[in-house]
């Protein structure tokens, strides 16, 4: 399951340029910043999958079904890092004029998610109904905004 989580939410570096906000850096327009922010997260993805790879070779666990506890250390030591580079990454590129509110949304939504996981990484490793995913809200903001790459961590 984490090998599938992994693939889907995340960023390549270098791709930043500044804030939106920095008057020297133009904001992209909407597909431009769409690009970026799918190249970001498919490098990150990539990134998490062969570090997810490596944590469970070094810590002599099965890769093809690790149980929850082995998933839980591996969100801690690999996942979580990534998705905080994810959000530099996202960060750091210029935001379409007039949507910085919903790219800060997301953001936001993120830091909640990797707060929440850090809390209770049972619930990203094996969600419920009780405990859903703690990136369900970005998830589905990420995609309503068409970063559909970026959608989960």
């Amino acid at each position: 399951m984490l090998l599938a989580l992994a693939g889907a939410f995340l960023v390549p570096t270098g791709c930043g340029g500044g804030s939106g906000s920095s008057a020297s850096t133009p904001a992209l327009t909407k597909q431009q910043f769409i690009r970026r922010a799918h190249a970001i997260c498919y490098h990150l993805s990539k990134k998490q999958v062969r570090e997810t790879e490596a944590f469970y070779k070094a810590h002599g666990l099965n890769t093809s079904a690790p149980s929850q506890r082995a998933q839980e250390r591996n969100i801690a030591a690999v996942v979580l890092p990534v998705v905080e580079e994810k959000i530099e990454e996202l960060g750091a590129l210029p935001v379409p004029e007039g949507d910085e509110a919903r790219v800060r949304a997301i953001l936001k939504a993120m830091e909640r998610g990797i707060s929440e996981t850090e809390a209770h990484p049972e619930r990203l490793a094996a969600p419920t109904t009780a405990h859903p995913n703690p990136f369900a809200e970005s998830e589905r903001l990420v995609a309503a905004y068409g970063v559909w790459l970026c959608a989960q961590p």
